[in-house]
């Protein structure tokens, strides 16, 4: 049967011809379609390397002069935002507070600048100033198996030490555990050597964020190690222990009023990461939608399209079909025999198809948010197989309906009507 199904396919080479450059231009077409859907998806689902559950977001803001209890005297931003993060800590309410500075998730800000070793630099590091226990905050966990509590320790021994997530040199072939314990130096001023303490899971600002921009550092925010800056934009996040998780947002606002004020700054807004992940991830969305709407058209098209011409094509192979069961073919093998013949002509067209896809995707014309690893082995096979299985399907769809009628209608009157 296969000897025979590839002889009639040779045999009928000119109309197939041009079914094989259709099935080609599908396949690419459709290989792109399916790439954007797949980045996107298996870019949502990586892990995001924290915990926001029952977290929330403070923001201080200072009095202004013209109001009654403005202090003129206060200058300390640090120092009062500082009082403010203890007596947070101490609430019963709450489980763990911290200090941070362009740190928390989805913050969508921060400052980037090369991390370097000797003459090793990597790419672009988001440089995130924080209080150790940020950790305990995020739930953040270590490269090497370490709790929240052992990474907020390590910080606290070291305030010229730093940590940094787990594929800042990914790219270097260098193993990154071996960094450990070496001296680095920021902002290409390599007259200051900072310490690497540990290494934590990569830490993404939101879901649709790819790798490349999950490369951060955490140093410590302290009197000493800060004394000469000036930070003018730090904020508080807790952790509320889940008990008191109800209503916790008018509790506090209640009781910042009285007891949450120090100098001229008091807590100004409370949210909880769950609104503030909705908010950022929204413009994602919007864009995501117009995008899937559009390849869900073209997905449409390309499915009627193929739908209609394998069903003509089944339909114009009636008097075949009666001639198989005149000589004993059963329905099975009818429908076998239709369907293999489709498949053989959809794997021919897939090879090319394979080579223009990884030559498409080498030249980085599949550069979905700028992502940099699009020849990514996994990727590319499962995006190729997913495209074949797709256009297999539609084969098999076009070809069920027509190749069923043709199989219930009687040889003697398909062939009378030939």
């Amino acid at each position: 049967m296969n000897k025979k199904l590839l002889r009639q396919t040779m045999n009928e080479w000119h109309s197939n011809t041009w079914l094989i450059v259709e099935l080609l231009l599908v396949s690419v077409l459709l290989w792109f379609v399916v790439d954007y859907i797949y980045f996107n998806i298996a870019t949502y689902i990586r892990p995001m390397g924290f915990d926001i559950t029952h977290c929330y977001n403070i923001q201080c803001s200072k009095l202004t002069p013209s109001n009654p209890d403005y202090i003129p005297a206060d200058t300390s931003y640090y120092k009062d935002m500082k009082k403010i993060t203890d007596r947070l800590r101490h609430h019963p309410d709450i489980e763990a507070a911290c200090l941070s500075r362009q740190a928390y998730p989805y913050s969508n800000g921060g400052r980037w600048s090369p991390l370097s070793y000797d003459t090793l630099t990597t790419l672009r590091v988001h440089f995130c100033s924080i209080e150790p226990d940020f950790f305990k905050v995020f739930r953040c966990r270590g490269a090497n198996g370490e709790t929240p509590k052992q990474l907020a320790q390590i910080l606290e021994k070291d305030p010229n030490g730093f940590l940094m997530s787990a594929n800042n040199f990914k790219e270097s072939g260098i193993k990154a555990s071996s960094l450990v314990g070496k001296g680095f130096y920021f902002y290409n001023d390599s007259t200051q050597r900072h310490q690497l303490l540990a290494r934590y899971e990569p830490i993404r600002d939101n879901e649709f964020l790819i790798d490349t921009y999950s490369r951060s550092m955490m140093s410590r925010i302290d009197d000493k190690h800060f004394k000469n800056r000036h930070f003018t934009s730090l904020s508080i996040s807790v952790r509320v222990k889940p008990k008191h998780d109800v209503d916790f947002i008018n509790r506090l606002s209640n009781e910042a009023q009285k007891s949450m004020r120090v100098g001229n700054l008091y807590i100004s807004s409370i949210r909880s990461f769950s609104s503030e992940r909705a908010s950022v991830l929204q413009t994602y969305k919007n864009k995501l939608r117009n995008y899937s709407a559009g390849a869900g058209f073209l997905l449409f098209n390309i499915f009627l399209g193929l739908f209609g011409t394998f069903w003509f094509r089944t339909q114009q192979k009636r008097s075949e079909i009666a001639l198989l069961k005149v000589i004993g073919a059963t329905n099975r093998d009818i429908f076998g025999r239709q369907l293999s013949e489709g498949l053989l002509l959809l794997t021919i067209a897939s090879i090319p198809a394979i080579i223009i896809d990884w030559n498409l995707a080498h030249a980085q014309l599949n550069l979905w948010l700028n992502d940099p690893n699009t020849l990514e082995p996994i990727r590319f096979i499962a995006t190729t197989f997913i495209t074949y299985l797709l256009i297999a399907l539609t084969i098999f769809l076009g070809e069920l309906l027509p190749a069923y009628k043709a199989m219930k209608l009687p040889p003697a009157e398909a062939l009378h009507d030939e």
